[in-house]
Parts: C-alpha cells; structure tokens; sequence
C-alpha cells in the first residue's frame, strides 16, 4: 500500500504494509519496520525512481531517512485499491443511513422511517456520499435533498412510562440505557417517568422494556395533532404493553 506525500512539485512514496499505516498514527505501532515494506523513499514507485539526498533536504529540511519516513507516514495520503474504496463508501452509506433512522422521524407519524425507506430514498434523490467526510458535516446537506422524498424532522420523542412497582427493579437498567428521564413520580400502582428517547432507540427500547417486564408496563407517546389509543391485535397477543398517543404534553396526563 503506497502513502504519497507531495512537497511543492516533488512527490514522495512510501510502500507499507496493508492497514498499519492508520495504526501507525494512532500509536498502536511503534516500529517503523512492522509499517514498511521498504525503507527506500521513492518519487515513483511505479518506475522504481528512488528519492535523492538533495530532494528530501530540500523538501524536508533534513537528510535524515528516519525523519522523512515519520513526515510522510504522518501527513501523507495512503492510496487504496478501487475494492477497498467501494467498500469504505458502502460503510459511509450505511453510517449515514444509521445517523438518520436514530435522529430524524416521520413526523406525521412521530416515529422513525424504517431504514429500507431511507437508503431508498437516498438512491432515489441520487444522493453522493464521500467516503472521506465525516457523517455529520455530510447530514444537513442529504436531509435537505431527502425531504423531497420522505418527509424528515430532527427531533428527540417524548413520552410517558408507567411501571408498576413489581417491574421496576427490572426495568431500571432499560431506562438507565435507552432514554433521558426528566421527571418521575411514585404512587400506589407503581411509577410514572416523562422521558426523551432518540427516534432511533425507539424500537430497541421497546423490545427491551417489553421483554424486562413481561409487557407489564405502559408507554404513551407525545403528539401535538390528536391521539391514537390502543395495541393491534398482533401486539396483545405477544402480550406487550400498552402504547398510545397523547395530545397533551406534561399537562393533563
């Protein structure tokens, strides 16, 4: 695997050994011989041109091969193979795909699109991603171009738990892992916690709390256009617990 680094007009290579470079960086290798295939810095690999002594001391204001081997293992570009490129991108799409079933919900339904829909809309949309920019710099600019397609809003759900005392031991590491409790109240049947969940746990968050409690719990969602009540058929005979909508928020409960 080459690292290329370029100074002014000249070009520096180095070949290394596949994934050591990045390890390299990080301090998990220390030796440059486990990075190296050749300690020869090269101005192209390809011909076998080999640097000479007065371009690396012009360039690196040194001569000294240790110290222009660290500059460009340090700052260079590590060049990757066309497969191992489409599957960097294939990674990014699918961190993106990720990022926005956790943080962003159908906000008709208040609840977040499945991760099919999404990954079919960005290729709808015909959305490029880079495989080198980060996920969140890359998000304000996709969701503007997705909205076109499906409909998105950044937000977190809020809701209200009911837990009856027999099922709160159980339920507590649940909660500890998967929301934010903003209040919560004891009384004779149990406890009532108001909470915040990000869309993308809501599910996760169900099965988990539904399987801590044995469906013993209810959970009603927050919403500011009507209230929807109740469990399908297929979701009481798994014995889950009541989920509903409410209209008010952390007013009448």
């Amino acid at each position: 695997m080459l690292v290329r680094y370029r100074v002014g007009k000249t070009t520096f290579e180095l070949v290394t050994k596949e994934g050591t470079v990045q390890k390299y960086r990080k301090g998990e290798i220390k030796s440059l011989e486990d990075v190296l295939l050749s300690d020869t810095i090269f101005t192209s690999y390809a011909k076998r041109e080999k640097a000479g002594t007065n371009e690396l001391k012009a360039a690196f204001q040194t001569d000294s091969l240790q110290s222009c081997v660290e500059t460009i293992l340090q700052k260079g570009e590590v060049q990757i193979s066309s497969a191992e490129r489409k599957e960097k991108l294939e990674k990014r799409k699918k961190e993106i795909v990720n990022f926005i079933h956790k943080y962003y919900i159908d906000p008709a339904k208040k609840l977040p699109h499945p991760m099919s829909r999404i990954e079919n809309a960005l290729e709808e949309c015909k959305i490029r991603v880079d495989a080198d920019i980060p996920v969140e710099r890359q998000i304000p600019d996709i969701v503007s171009k997705l909205v076109n397609v499906i409909p998105l809003k950044k937000t977190t759900l809020e809701g209200q738990l009911k837990v009856p005392h027999s099922s709160i031991g159980a339920a507590s590491s649940v909660i500890a892992k998967y929301v934010t409790v903003e209040r919560e109240s004891y009384s004779s049947h149990g406890c009532t916690y108001d909470i915040g969940i990000i869309p993308g746990e809501y599910d996760l968050f169900m099965s988990e709390i539904n399987r801590v409690t044995k469906g013993n719990f209810e959970f009603n969602v927050y919403s500011q256009e009507g209230v929807t009540t109740g469990s399908s058929q297929s979701t009481q005979k798994k014995g889950k617990g009541n989920i509903s909508m409410m209209k008010n928020k952390k007013g009448n409960k």
